[in-house]
């Protein structure tokens, strides 16, 4: 028979516990590891500033000076191909300024004039474009259009239609009259 001394049984309890408490700091400590391990993942953010698109004037005017009643006035935004005319007939004119070589969308609205009185007039836009500022040769631009700036800006010219003025009230007409609205030439990069 083999006698365990009392305190040799003490000294194996006591080691027991040791390990067992040496095992849960180890545990505890890997444990903290383990989290502070999270995968992780980073993004990089990038911008590139470009000039600011501007359209100017603010406003300009579409003059089609004095057409008859019963006439289809028609003032062509390049220029060439009136009918119909009034005296001192006048295109607006804009011009788009932004980063060059950049793609520009171009929407633009058609106008109500009116003669204060409740007579009304709807003007149909018509607009041309030009990169080289010459209205003659600009080329015609439907609304949501696109065109590509150049480093000189781009020219646009605003034209269009009265409709058939057959039995129009006669009077001074204009989108600035009590409820006109104006023609609406909206800018934005692509």
């Amino acid at each position: 028979m083999v006698e365990i001394n009392h305190y040799e049984n003490e000294e194996m309890e006591m080691k027991k516990i040791g390990l067992t408490g040496l095992t849960l700091i180890l545990l505890v400590s890997f444990g903290s590891v383990v989290n502070a391990q999270d995968p992780q993942a980073t993004a990089d953010v990038t911008a590139e500033v470009i000039k600011a698109l501007t359209i100017s004037p603010a406003t300009a005017t579409a003059t089609f000076g004095n057409v008859e009643e019963g006439t289809s006035p028609f003032l062509d935004p390049q220029g060439t191909a009136h009918t119909d005319p009034g005296t001192n007939m006048q295109v607006a004119v804009f011009t788009v300024d932004g980063e060059p070589s950049s793609l520009v969308n171009v929407n633009y609205t058609n106008g109500t004039l009116t003669d204060g009185s409740g007579n009304s007039i709807t003007f149909t836009t018509q607009l041309s474009e030009s990169a080289d500022g010459t209205q003659g040769s600009s080329t015609d631009l439907a609304s949501d259009g696109d065109i590509t700036l150049d480093s000189d800006g781009y020219s646009l010219y605003v034209g269009g239609g009265l409709g058939d003025l057959t039995g129009q009230t006669t009077g001074s007409y204009s989108t600035a009259n009590v409820g006109g609205s104006a023609v609406t030439i909206t800018v934005s990069y692509n």
